[in-house]
């Protein structure tokens, strides 16, 4: 059975790609078969890896391409497959807007092909917007893992997500799950870092990672 897990923060520059493709790389390492989607428009994680971004994204939501084919292997050992984006990437998504399709079928191009018996994980490094994609793609994911910087935009960026979260399994029955919060850039000797990170616990308790400085 295939899990998927969506890297997301509504507030850019707090280390999502590095979060996304430190898990990607992890999982591969230990022996799973994991499908990394980079579909942020800046086409950074395929850049993390030292891979050249491509249209591949677009080509597969817009042209009717072939999610599989599309697909990119990192190394010799092929456990671990990038679908690349580009600054196309974003074309893509204001299309898929404009088509105004219903969250359930806006992505099924993108995600159906790859939850199959052996793929185990899709790691998706999301763009940090609040757009009809952006929902469809936390619609498909079965968890969502997100990082924060502590400080307040970032935490802002935190609650919105956890918002959407509430209203698609409201409004839209999504079994998506915040499966965790990991706090970024911790400096210990910073009053406001202390005092948002306190925060963070006490509002999300387990769901918060130890941070990393």
């Amino acid at each position: 059975m295939t899990t998927t897990i969506a890297v997301a923060n509504r507030k850019g520059g707090v280390a999502k790609t590095t979060t996304a493709v430190t898990i990607a790389t992890w999982l591969a390492a230990h022996d799973r078969h994991v499908v990394l989607l980079d579909l942020d428009a800046q086409g950074h994680a395929a850049a993390y890896l030292g891979m050249e971004p491509t249209g591949s994204v677009f080509r597969v939501l817009v042209g009717g391409g072939n999610t599989l084919k599309e697909l990119a292997p990192w190394n010799e050992h092929g456990r671990l497959s990038v679908l690349r984006g580009d600054r196309t990437t974003a074309d893509a998504k204001t299309l898929i807007t404009v088509k105004g399709l219903p969250l359930h079928k806006s992505l099924r191009p993108l995600f159906d092909p790859l939850k199959q018996p052996g793929v185990d994980y899709i790691i998706v490094d999301c763009a940090p917007a609040e757009d009809p994609t952006s929902m469809a793609i936390l619609f498909n994911a079965d968890y969502v893992l997100c990082p924060v910087e502590l400080e307040y935009l970032a935490l802002d960026g935190l609650r919105q997500l956890a918002a959407n979260i509430a209203e698609l399994r409201a409004d839209h029955h999504a079994k998506t799950t915040l499966l965790g919060i990991v706090p970024q850039m911790f400096e210990t000797r910073s009053n406001e870092h202390n005092r948002h990170l306190k925060l963070l616990a006490e509002t999300y308790g387990p769901l918060v990672y130890p941070p990393i400085g």
